[in-house]
Parts: C-alpha cells; structure tokens; sequence
C-alpha cells in the first residue's frame, strides 16, 4: 500500500454533502437495497400528558339544531318508517337556514329525485340546496386521497353536519363486516375520526334488529356500532307518516356522553302532511310523568278490545263495551291516544273515532321513574346556532378583526321560521260524549324513513 496515503487521524475528512446529494445518495441506496428508507421513528404517544396544560375544552352545548353536537361520533338507529331520514334532513335544514353547508351521503337508494322532494317538503329554497348541501352517491371504496378531499371540502367549508345514509351500506363499500366489531372499529377510527376532526359531526343512520323483544338499545350487527359513538339516538316509530296525515316517532336517549340531552326522552318527532309541504316539531313525552295517573289495567282492556274490531269505534261505544268505570276508561282512553297507541280521527261532525295503532300491554308499561331533572332545552327547537368556535371558513368569515385577533365572524342570516312552528299543539282535544257514525277514508301510508 503507498506510503502517501493518510492513515487514522491524519485522513482527510471529506466535504459534507449538499442536501441535494444526500436525497441521491438515499435513492441509489433505497434502490440498491430493494427497498425505500426506513421511516423516522414515531414518538411515543404512551407518555403522561399535561390536562392542564393541552387546554381540553369542556363539552359544548349541542348546536346543530339543538340536539347534536359537531365534530362527534352519532348513531340515529330505529326501525323501518321510524322518520330517521326525515329529522337528518330537518337537521339539515337547521344548518341552512344559519347559512352552513352540510354534507349527505346517499347509500341507501334514495337517489337524488327524492332527496330533492324532502328537501322542497320542508321548505328548502333552490338557491340554499345548490349552494350548501353537498349531495354524495358513491359506487367505489373511499381510498385515503378520496378521504382526504372530502375532509377538507368539510373544513373548508366549515360543515358541522355529515350525514351518510346509513351505516351499512358505507361499511360494505369500504370491504368491511357490519358483524365483526374489529371492522367496525376500523371505520370509527378510518373514517369517522378524519371526519370529526375537520369540523362535522359524521351521523350515521341505522336499522335495529327486527325483533323487537332483543332489541334493546343496539344497532343491528356488532355492538361496536352504539358503543363507539359518542350520541346515540333511538327511534320508536308511533304513527306511521301518512300522504294527509302525520307520523309520530318517539326519541330516546341511549347514549350521550356530553350529557346536555334530557333523559330518557328527548320527545316526540311529529310531522304533518299538508298542502304546503311538511310541517315538524318535537313535543314532550309525557309518557315518563311519574305524577301522570295511568289506568294499565283499563287500558290493556281497551287495547285489546280494539284490536279486535274491524271498523273504527266511537268513544261512546267503547266506554260501553270495555268493562270499568266511565271516567277512568275515557282517561285510559286518551292516555293511550297520548302515548300514540291509538289514533283518534276527528268525526264529520263531532267528536273522534278510534282505532289501535300498536298493541298495549300493562307488563311492557315501564316508565321511568327517575327521569333526569328538566332543563331549559330539553325539548330542542331544531334550531341551530353558531358553534362558540368555529372552524373559519370562507363562505362564513369576514375580513375584519375579532377582538380574540382572530377573523371576525360574518353576520350569519336569522334562522328562517320552520313551518313546523304553526302547528297546533298536538294534544287532541277533550273527549265528547257524542259520536258520529262515519269515518273519512285514511290516506294511504307514504315514505319509507
């Protein structure tokens, strides 16, 4: 070996490389190898944080409507005909009406005809639709940039109200097992995280088991379903919506981890048919009154008896017919009228007639008898508000200055009066003693949600 060349620490070192260089370097070694650089070490996120100190913010009041929250896991699950669709859409409109977007995706066949119908029915204006409701109808599996484009579309555009119809489907389009709570898992944490992290709440509708003695508070398919949502709303369909007529569905709480939500009931989602389009309210549920007298005994009996019959009976005749004291079985009677499982239909001339919606049985009667103390909004307005921090956006900021530094929020328009607002109070009236004969014709059933 020549004598010239520098041994131990008399060899030169050589000049460091350019950044240039060294990305070269790392290529031809990566390609060289077969294989990419490894990627730099991820932190170790099993370290004690700080609460103080990472600032959490405390659970905000439920905006959207009054009744959901942003950025939070929700499961609106019920029967068949039970008015889930109906309520996303009038949360939908709550959030139009303050000038927010919000997002629908369509899975479950609705198609866009009859998106577009509801949307009208309730009272939404073209230019509200074109300008704010972002309608989705998928055919292929939601790969990450296509996941990415629509969390910053919900960003950008500060949408508070992610609605996919319904659970199910978006599972087995993205390969997963509604069954197996493993994938079940993976799509809270794939897909329903990157959307509550942009700002919206993704609302999942859902079916329930069809056997209703094994219901119980679950989604059908895996329990991971209910358990991993942060509010969970059942609905117990009472009337069925009618062309002409009104549907009625009861709201129960089975999950709300911000805790703003009156328990057990939130009330009774009621929409009217009429020429206008489709006018809505919710109504206390009466029905947990611990203070509320309640004849059982009187009204299985005329439960019973009603399903029974083949023709509509007047008040008058089932007061005759149904053993038990007159007065106690006219308030058996419009108890059960009350608790939507009978349906009283004004008379031509005077009075109602009546004819059994669902069964009534005395040992299914279990109302609850520790209801959670009142609160001022525990029966919500379907009103939305502004969110206390909202994600800036340009369709809904400014360009001043806030007193905070920050953009100033741009006045949003007043919310526009839902039709549901003219509605009489849905209590039927007192009951008369005199009865007419004759019954108009029912309307036949419509819409299937």
């Amino acid at each position: 070996m020549s004598a010239d060349i520098p041994f131990g620490d008399d060899r030169p070192l050589p000049p460091p490389l350019t950044a240039d260089e060294l990305a070269l370097a790392r290529q031809a070694r990566a390609h060289l190898n077969g294989h990419n650089e490894p990627a730099d070490p991820q932190p170790n996120s099993w370290q004690p944080a700080n609460l103080i100190q990472l600032a959490a913010n405390p659970p905000a009041p439920p905006t959207i409507g009054g009744l959901l929250y942003p950025a939070k896991r929700t499961v609106l699950s019920g029967e068949t005909e039970s008015m889930k669709t109906w309520l996303a859409l009038i949360l939908c409109k709550a959030e139009l009406d303050i000038g927010i977007p919000v997002g629908w995706v369509d899975l479950d066949a609705m198609g866009p005809g009859a998106m577009l119908e509801r949307l009208h029915l309730l009272g939404v204006e073209d230019d509200q639709i074109e300008a704010n409701f972002l309608y989705y109808e998928p055919s292929q599996m939601l790969d990450k940039p296509m996941l990415d484009e629509v969390t910053t579309t919900i960003q950008e555009r500060g949408i508070r109200l992610f609605v996919i119809d319904a659970f199910n489907p978006i599972l087995g389009l993205l390969g997963f097992d509604y069954e197996k709570t493993r994938d079940v898992e993976k799509f809270w944490t794939s897909v329903a995280d990157p959307i509550c992290a942009a700002g919206a709440a993704p609302v999942m509708l859902d079916h329930v088991v069809k056997n209703a003695d094994n219901r119980g508070k679950y989604s059908i398919g895996s329990e991971r379903k209910a358990t991993g949502s942060i509010i969970h709303i059942g609905f117990k369909l009472l009337e069925t919506l009618e062309r002409g007529g009104r549907g009625r569905s009861l709201l129960t709480v089975h999950k709300d981890r911000p805790g703003y939500l009156q328990r057990p009931s939130i009330g009774r989602l009621v929409l009217t048919s009429t020429d206008d389009g489709i006018a809505y309210q919710l109504e206390a549920d009466k029905s947990h009154d611990t203070d509320k007298f309640r004849p059982t005994v009187l009204m299985q009996r005329i439960s019973e008896h009603l399903e029974k019959q083949t023709a509509p009976l007047s008040q008058t005749t089932i007061v005759t017919d149904v053993p038990g004291k007159a007065e106690a079985l006219r308030t058996a009677l419009q108890t059960l009228v009350d608790d939507a499982y009978v349906k009283a239909d004004p008379a031509p001339k005077k009075g109602h007639f009546y004819t059994t919606i669902r069964p009534y049985r005395e040992a299914s009667d279990t109302p609850n008898t520790t209801p959670s103390q009142p609160r001022p909004h525990s029966v919500p307005t379907l009103r939305s508000t502004p969110t206390l921090h909202p994600v800036p956006s340009p369709p809904l900021w400014g360009t001043g200055t806030g007193s905070d530094g920050g953009p100033e929020p741009k006045t949003v328009p007043t919310p526009s009066q839902p039709i549901g607002d003219t509605i009489p109070e849905y209590d039927f009236p007192p009951i008369d003693e005199g009865q007419a004969d004759d019954l108009d014709d029912t309307p036949d059933r419509w819409f299937d949600r």
